[in-house]
């Protein structure tokens, strides 16, 4: 009997797991759709003002200089502001 009960148990806890491992999953999938969603939207923006076409390692220069400017908050406030208008 007590052999059963540990067995009943332990299938329980695989349940669970299982159900555990299968939710992350759903998640991870969610997640990797919103980023997904988020590099076209910047695509979309980047096309926008023409910059798309722009080489790539110009690119990264300009986006390493943003994340340089982005670390003053009256910068990105500005910034933010400029993009309402």
């Amino acid at each position: 009997v007590r052999d059963g009960k540990i067995s009943s148990l332990i299938e329980k806890l695989a349940q669970k797991k299982s159900k555990i491992e299968h939710r992350e999953k759903v998640l991870k999938e969610k997640e990797r759709k919103l980023r997904t969603r988020r590099y076209i939207e910047i695509g979309v923006i980047a096309a926008k003002f023409g910059i798309d076409q722009w080489d790539d390692m110009v690119l990264m220069g300009v986006f390493g200089e943003i994340e340089e400017l982005s670390k003053a908050k009256e910068v990105v406030n500005l910034w933010k502001k400029k993009g309402e208008e």
